[in-house]
């Protein structure tokens, strides 16, 4: 075999195992908790409508690039139907200084790992939409302008609400990736 299309198959075999559904599936049962240690799952955050998981890496860069705008975005529909969180593989009080450095609009949900394991996320930034049926709707990987104004052209759809414009001209142009994922056990 040719060492270039060695190389193709092995991308695409690396991409298919790195997200095995696709929009339309159902989401996991995922469960994570609260900063005050309440279970939170798919079914108490479906019933609320539509929401979006922001898979975040508190001690990576990349992360801290991409709250910026994800929460300019959160923030630009709120109020509004459309719910966030911000899924943070960290110990508690690693959680708790991200959310008093950015006071972001989103909630947190401490993962053990397991939600990062059911989405097969493997770095961070990345976002998942859930539509009210439990089902994926969209997933965002890595940080870049091209993805958060698409990102935000969701949210408006999933809001109900005309795009609204956001300034993206200090993002990335080409997708940057953050840290791979490191299990923390609480």
């Amino acid at each position: 075999m040719r060492p270039v299309l060695t190389i193709c198959l092995a991308l695409a075999t690396v991409a298919a195992q790195a997200q095995s559904w696709k929009a339309g599936d159902k989401a996991p049962a995922f469960s994570g908790s609260s900063l005050e240690g309440k279970r939170i799952s798919l079914r108490d955050l479906q019933d609320e409508g539509p929401f979006f998981l922001f898979f975040i890496k508190p001690d990576d860069a990349t992360s801290r690039q991409a709250e910026t705008y994800i929460s300019k975005i959160a923030r630009a529909y709120a109020p509004n139907k459309v719910k966030w969180y911000g899924v943070l593989n960290s110990r508690p009080q690693n959680a708790r200084s991200w959310m008093a450095e950015y006071n972001p609009p989103y909630k947190p949900i401490l993962d053990d790992g397991s939600m990062i394991q059911q989405f097969h996320v493997r770095s961070s930034p990345t976002v998942i939409q859930i539509g009210t049926n439990g089902k994926i709707i969209r997933q965002w990987v890595g940080y870049s302008g091209y993805w958060l104004k698409d990102l935000n052209k969701s949210v408006a759809k999933a809001s109900g609400k005309k795009s609204k414009p956001i300034d993206f001209s200090k993002t990335p142009s080409v997708t940057r990736m953050g840290g791979d994922y490191v299990v923390h056990s609480h």
